[in-house]
């Protein structure tokens, strides 16, 4: 950090007060400050000592003497006599002898011309020796070596003064005739730049050419668009609303998302001009800089300031140079997505040789906290965006032709943005998505069984584009630029060429080092991720397509929707698709995280309107999923009456015999040699698929798009991180103003207050958000908890609200079948419930037969595959699958039959010739059977007791239907109802076929109940134990049973004990006018009495007026020792799924919201209803396994999958590991890695402002502290504690509260802005202590009295020693007071890397402080000295080199005594901190206040009954 005279000479203590104030850092740094002369007077160096005497002249030795010059080398002293030249040498002017004087210049004319002088001078030769000075005084410093050389040499006498009329030896002057002067040349005058140099000439065109560029393109361009306004187009990211089963419109579950606005553009070659220049500017002034500061080490002409003359000449220069290359980048960098379309000419898009895409941002803020400072600070920001137009993210895409497959030119153009064709429409030329429309209903599109031809799947490739995502992953240069091109980078980078002009160019490459080695990690992890992405999106493999009535082999990538693919076993399927024909079970856990194999039947042939995401889910297969096996084909399969021929697995045969066991697979025949074979034959394929959606349609291609394409979010501290950037930087150009003002006249001390800024304002900061988050992710994945949402982590230390799915969340994943309740009917009609439970083995032979047949189990690889209740029923009637048999159910029927079940005790057998599988939105499912016995066809319906009752016959309903099913869930059990009618014998069977569903399951008798348990998880208690422990509300949102719900809830403790449950549920009241329309309204239950509940609020309103006065827990615990007497004010609701709907169209759900603990029959659209609703209140996380919860998983702020599937693609986080414990083990990591973001965010602001406290208290004493400092902290100290600080591990148990997401709350604030105040108080009380020392006192730093040339040696004194030393110690100590563990972290000592780092540090500097001279002190400059003075203090002489110490008294070593003082001073305020930080922010006093601020203005902190 260089210093040169004008800035570092002696500084007047007696100048007046300051005036400077920065008006704004631009006007600062562009017109170079305005220098002020004043400076307090605090202490004038040297003048007295602690007792007020005046400081006695100390003797000065080792002084060297200026050179003399002399008329005659004759009249030079005996001591400095000319040499004797031997003969072939000649005595020149210099004093030496040379063999010619050419070239050699003399010293006395002190670069003037001879004839300028008016005598001349020749020099004696410099005197190799030193003298001492008596009584050496500062001001008269000069005078005093000259007149002791002058004795010395004797051409002065003894008695002679400095000011008596015997020292007649004067200075150099170019007016002098004496006989002898001494060399004292004048400063030279500062050489004026003629800026007419080649340099500035070069400079003055450049920018001159540039700026006429801008300018002429700018009006050449206003010419050219000036009616473009009006040819800009908006286009829709959806295709037109359509009921087609084509979903290449997206996903039709998600919100309207707002237009783009296309401009178009077309190429300029003068644009293109315009913009080589822009980029050759940019490069020009780094040029430029590099330049200047080379020129600054002499590495251009060989000389310093070879090409800026002067010092000053090159500072102001490269201030102004450096100041102008920042505001270019930033410009150039806030612009770069306009840069290259601003060079091009808008035109009509219709023309465009480009498009852009404007698309407005919607950022969602989590957490957003309701402050009106943030709300105008926000407002502030939208509006300014707004302004300048960085509301909208803008991407250019080329505009392309379509090409047939012959390479002619078809009049198409489209472009790409977002994965997705955009075509331009030939008649209004509007660019838009085409969707192709396949049909609406299931027979419509049961019927395109044929396939495309070759033209019109061409035609709907160009419309579509080919079924392959390409993910652009950068090559590693390009991605290394874009890395650099970071306005992070751009600021390290621009803050460096200050470092290295200020000659801290050691440091500055060791952060080049750090910053590139960050930049190549960031780009490998960016590259690893993005080609993961690359292979999960660019998939593609061979398969059979039906093109012009034949089958061949393509690539998928040519498959469009319209196409018909065969299906084969353990292939990928790389489309959205409609199974036309057969049954496939595949594997869907890429997409829902559910691992259990999923069954696909053919769809059907009727009337109903398809919806892939609800009753068409059944044969609707999605991009992404495996096939596991294929089963033959079904009896409604529209191939089913081609030639009347039979199915099995695979491809259809001519004949066919029964399997005779589950397992078809060794029947399939899926091998790619035996294809052609088949295809030879003639034969037709029997799993067949229809392609609806390709690309980005797909569920798949949008869950990738979401991933390349994330919303716009941030979080409530990226918020108070804007803030908190600009108080940062307005303090540090305070400081900035501050160096000036202490520092006085001269350019370099804008250096230095530039220096302090960088500092301030460290490029750290965004980093320390970071790596918390990065180790906290490293950790769970340790735990095989998954994240691929980095910021999600701190998100999950904030959780409030934690809903749960109930099976298999929080119950163990398999049910237990308990046992059956049959309905019968007594003599009179009347149906009734028999008394007791039945075992399976009792049931009787149609129940037997309605429960063997009534499900969709199959096998793969001998294991059971389907709903794991299914599967459950299957296994224990004991019944066997017989397999697929395929044959018709007789000679004149193309009727098949889909399943045979068969009792192997008695060989009793069912055949299933009709299925309807289950659907969420009905929940139920049925079947029709077939008994080979009687020839009768029984329809058997299965469903959720609640659903059969409503679809049966009303006469088969008993009485107390209600009652006992309530009692069965009430006991937890899983209820089903399983109804029957009977068709007897068939002989229409297209009739049947044809029947749909409603009429299929209507007229059915009730005939038993199934009763299945449902156990906890070992686990589940103690998991929402620690939840409700960390002041988590656990809810519960099922699709099972309220009252089941309800039992769970109670047997896992999420229901207090005690506490009373009230389900609402829809019950319908009619008028009294009996045609008027019935009115849906809530009845409200108790769970337990099942008596009705008339003043629901009323109960609510008690309760809550009783938790505003009393804590939530208080209540609790009430209710669990006083039992039922205060269990009144201790209520949960649940609420049905209708109920839930009703209260959400009259918009009262929020009234009761807080108040809900169980949400029963959800569908997984009222999952994500559910979870957003509480998102409104607080931040709210999910659980679930995957299936169903997919929506819900991806609402919630934190998603956590129990899933053995990509996190990716179910949720932020995802964990194989089925147990909810993983749930507190994210909330204990979160709220660690939030905590530990926020300590490090602390660390770097309190390095910024020790840092600044250490620059100004060093600018006012006009020392500098030593480089191996400066590299000691910025590398060690800074890096390796914040590093430390990342690996604070979580505690063991959740507290109950969570860590504040608030960079401006009043505990950070009260944290930094207090251990400032009390480091500062104690600092100037450190160096009122060494004011009061009297070893220092007339030993004090006087810039005057050393060479200012080796500012790398102005520590070398008490001053700078003390400094350093002394915030080096805060700065320890900051660290330490921030590993605190407090709640969310275990304690300090258990992070055992910090420790370490910790006492090693504090021990370095300790040991620095305390010892007596050695290697590491005199490497730090640190009580260390020259050898002779060491020698003279009573030290042995070192056997190390020391650097000459740039002090008069030669060292600064402290005494003994005054060390441990220091060292002790030091240990006092750490304990200040630690006090500080551990009572007053952590501790009593901070939570004495909190309450009190509480009081005095209330909580706003949301209250939950947990």
């Amino acid at each position: 950090m260089a210093l040169s005279s004008p800035t570092f000479g002696y500084m007047s203590w007696k100048r007046k007060g300051a005036t400077l104030v920065a008006a704004s850092l631009f006007v600062a740094l562009t017109t170079l400050p305005t220098f002020v002369q004043a400076i307090p007077k605090w202490n004038t160096p040297n003048s007295v000592d602690i007792y007020g005497n005046k400081c006695p002249l100390q003797d000065r030795k080792g002084l060297e003497c200026p050179q003399l010059c002399v008329k005659s080398f004759d009249d030079c002293p005996s001591d400095i006599a000319a040499p004797t030249c031997s003969d072939d040498e000649t005595l020149c002017d210099d004093g030496s002898c040379q063999k010619s004087c050419d070239g050699v210049t003399n010293p006395c004319l002190c670069g003037l011309d001879a004839d300028k002088l008016a005598t001349k001078y020749v020099a004696c030769p410099a005197y190799k020796g030193t003298v001492t000075v008596k009584a050496l005084d500062v001001p008269k410093k000069e005078q005093q070596i000259e007149l002791a050389c002058g004795q010395k040499f004797g051409i002065l006498p003894g008695n002679a003064t400095v000011d008596s009329e015997f020292n007649d030896i004067p200075e150099w002057s170019k007016d002098v005739v004496a006989d002898k002067i001494w060399l004292q040349c004048p400063e030279a005058e500062n050489e004026r730049l003629t800026f007419t140099e080649p340099i500035f000439l070069t400079f003055y065109i450049v920018i001159s050419a540039e700026f006429a560029i801008l300018a002429l393109w700018h009006l050449y361009k206003m010419f050219f668009e000036r009616d473009v306004g009006k040819l800009r187009q908006l286009c829709d990211q959806q295709a037109p609303s359509s009921d087609s089963a084509s979903s290449q419109d997206g996903d039709s579950n998600e919100n309207s998302i707002a237009p783009l606005l296309l401009r178009g553009y077309r190429r300029d070659y003068f644009g293109l001009f315009g913009l080589c220049s822009v980029i050759l500017v940019t490069m020009g002034w780094l040029v430029l800089i590099a330049i200047i500061v080379a020129d600054h080490y002499g590495a251009v002409t060989g000389v310093e300031y070879g090409v800026f003359k002067t010092h000053l000449n090159s500072a102001k220069i490269m201030i102004v140079a450096w100041v102008m290359m920042a505001l270019w980048i930033t410009f150039i960098e806030l612009a770069r997505s306009r840069l290259v379309s601003y060079f091009r000419i808008e035109c009509d898009p219709k023309v465009a040789q480009w498009i852009q895409v404007r698309e407005h941002i919607d950022e969602l803020v989590m957490m957003q906290e309701n402050s009106k400072f943030l709300f105008y600070i926000r407002k502030f920001n939208c509006w300014f965006r707004e302004f300048i137009g960085f509301d909208k993210t803008i991407t250019t895409a080329p505009v392309t032709k379509t090409k047939s497959k012959n390479g002619e030119v078809v009049a198409l153009r489209y472009f790409e943005y977002h994965c997705t064709r955009y075509i331009q429409d030939p008649e209004d030329k509007k660019y838009k998505i085409t969707p192709v429309d396949l049909g609406v209903t299931n027979a419509e599109l049961a019927s395109q069984r044929s396939g495309l031809d070759s033209a019109g799947a061409q035609a709907r490739m160009d419309q579509i584009g080919e079924n392959f995502i390409r993910v652009y992953v950068p090559s590693f240069p390009k991605a290394l630029l874009d890395e650099f091109t970071h306005y992070t980078y751009l600021y390290q980078l621009v803050a460096l060429w200050i470092w290295f002009y200020f000659d801290y160019y050691q440091m500055g490459c060791v952060q080049i080092v750090v910053i590139i080695i960050s930049a190549l990690l960031r780009t490998v992890v960016r590259l690893s991720s993005e080609n993961k992405i690359k292979s999960l999106a660019e998939r593609s493999t061979m398969c059979y397509v039906r093109r012009n009535g034949k089958w061949s082999e393509i690539d998928t990538k040519h498959l469009v929707p319209g196409d018909v693919i065969a299906i084969t076993r353990d292939m990928e399927l790389m489309c959205d698709g409609i199974l036309l024909s057969g049954e496939i079970i595949v594997d869907e856990s890429s997409l829902t995280g559910e691992a259990m194999p999923v069954r696909k039947f053919a769809i059907r042939r009727d009337n109903n309107v398809y919806d892939k995401h609800s009753s068409g889910k059944s044969c609707t297969m999605f991009s992404g999923t495996y096939v596991l096996q294929c089963i033959s084909d079904s009896n409604n399969s529209p191939m089913s009456d081609i030639d009347g021929e039979t199915k099995r697995s695979g491809w259809k045969e001519k004949t066919s015999t029964p399997s005779s066991n589950g397992d078809d697979s060794s029947s399939s025949v899926n091998e790619k040699d035996d294809m052609n074979k088949i295809l030879e034959a003639g034969e037709e394929p029997t799993n067949t698929l229809l392609i609806t959606a390709t690309r980005t349609g797909t569920d798949k291609g949008q869950m990738i798009q979401r991933i390349l394409f994330p919303a716009h979010y941030s979080f409530v501290f990226n918020e108070h991180l804007r803030v908190s950037f600009f108080a940062i930087a307005a303090w540090g150009i305070i400081a900035l103003g501050l160096s000036v003002w202490l520092l006085g006249s001269g350019i370099d001390s804008l250096y230095y207050g530039l220096f302090v800024m960088s500092e301030v304002l460290s490029p750290l900061l965004p980093a320390s958000l970071v790596i918390g988050q990065s180790v906290t992710a490293a950790r769970l994945r340790r735990m095989k908890i998954f994240c691929i949402d980095l910021p999600r982590i701190m998100m999950a230390g904030k959780i409030r609200i934690f809903c749960f799915d109930k099976t298999g969340t929080l119950t163990k994943e398999g049910l237990e079948f308990f046992g059956l309740q049959n309905i019968k009917k007594s003599e009179s009609g009347e149906a009734h419930f028999d008394t007791d439970r039945i075992e399976m083995n009792d049931a009787s032979d149609l129940l037997q037969m309605g429960l063997s047949s009534c499900h969709a189990v199959t096998t793969v690889g001998g294991q059971f595959v389907g709903n794991p209740v299914d599967v459950e029923q299957f296994r224990a009637t004991g019944w066997e699958l017989a397999g697929k048999n395929g044959y018709k159910i007789d000679d004149s029927s193309d009727y098949t039959i889909l399943d045979t079940f068969v009792k192997p005790d008695t060989n009793r057998a069912v055949n299933v010739v009709k299925r309807f599988e289950f659907a969420h939105a009905r929940q139920s499912m049925s079947v029709a059977t077939l008994d080979p016995v009687t020839k009768h066809v029984h329809v058997f319906v299965k469903g959720s007791f609640e659903r059969i009752k409503r679809v049966s016959d009303k006469a088969s309903v008993p009485n107390d239907y209600d009652t006992v099913t309530a009692e069965w869930a009430k006991e937890g059990c899983y209820v089903l109802a399983l109804a029957h009618k009977d068709l007897g014998e068939i002989s229409d069977w297209q009739a049947l076929e044809d029947m749909d569903r409603d009429t299929f399951e209507s007229g059915c008798s009730l005939i038993s109940l199934i009763m299945f348990r449902n156990q906890l998880k070992d686990d589940t208690t103690d998991a929402l134990t620690e939840l409700k422990r960390g002041d988590i509300r656990p809810v519960m949102i099922t699709g099972d049973n309220a009252l089941t719900g309800v039992y769970i809830a109670k047997q896992c403790g999420m229901v207090p004990e005690g506490t009373r449950v009230i389900l609402g549920d829809i019950k319908k009241s009619t008028s009294e006018d009996k045609e008027a329309l019935q009115l849906p309204m809530i009845e409200w239950r108790d769970t337990t009495t099942n008596e009705v509940v008339h003043d629901i609020d009323t109960l609510l309103a008690a309760q809550n007026n009783s938790r505003s006065s009393n804590s939530v827990n208080k209540i609790e615990k009430a209710a669990v020792v006083d039992g039922r007497e205060t269990s009144d004010f201790a209520i949960e609701l649940a609420v049905t799924a209708a109920a839930f709907d009703h209260l959400v169209e009259t918009e009262k759900i929020r009234d009761y919201l807080l108040d809900i603990r169980i949400f029963a029959r959800m569908t997984p659209k009222g999952k994500v209803e559910a979870v957003q609703l509480f998102m409104e209140r607080g931040v709210t996380a999910m659980c679930g396994d995957g299936g169903n919860d997919c929506g819900a998983l991806r609402a919630a702020h934190v998603g956590l999958a129990l899933s053995e599937a990509e996190a990716s693609i179910v949720s932020p986080f995802s964990t194989p590991i089925r147990t909810i414990f993983s749930c507190v083990n994210l909330v204990r990591h979160g709220r660690c890695a939030l905590t530990t973001s926020f300590t490090g965010f602390k660390f770097i602001i309190m390095y910024g402002e020790t840092m600044a406290w250490l620059q100004l208290f060093s600018f006012y004493f006009s020392v500098v502290i030593t480089q191996a400092t400066w590299i000691f902290i910025d590398s060690f100290v800074t890096v390796g504690m914040t590093l430390a600080l990342s690996l604070a591990k979580p505690a063991k148990k959740l507290a109950s509260s969570r860590p504040t997401a608030k960079l401006l709350g009043p505990q950070l604030l009260s944290s930094i802005i207090g251990q400032v105040l009390i480091n500062f108080v104690f600092l100037v009380g450190m160096m009122g202590i060494m004011f009061r020392q009297p070893w220092y006192r007339c030993n004090e730093f006087d810039s005057r009295d050393i060479n200012l040339a080796l500012w790398q040696q102005l520590g070398d004194n008490y001053e700078a020693e003390i400094i350093e030393t002394f915030l080096l110690y805060q700065m320890i100590n900051a660290a330490g007071t921030f590993n605190f563990g407090h709640k969310y972290r275990e304690s300090w000592w258990r992070n055992y890397v910090f420790v370490f780092v910790f006492v090693a540090y504090f021990v370095f500097v300790s040991v620095m402080v305390l010892t007596n001279p050695n290697r590491l002190n005199c490497l730090f400059r640190i009580n260390c000295g020259d050898p002779d003075a060491l020698v003279d203090l009573g030290y042995p002489r070192p056997s190390w080199h020391i650097a000459e110490y740039n002090s008069p008294i030669g060292n600064n070593v402290l005494p003994t005594n005054f060390r441990w003082l220091l060292w002790g001073y030091a240990l006092c305020n750490a304990v200040a901190v630690y006090g500080y930080e551990y009572f007053v922010v952590l501790g009593p006093v901070g939570q004495w206040m909190k309450r009190l601020w509480q009081s005095k203005f209330g909580n706003k902190k949301l209250q939950l009954k947990l």
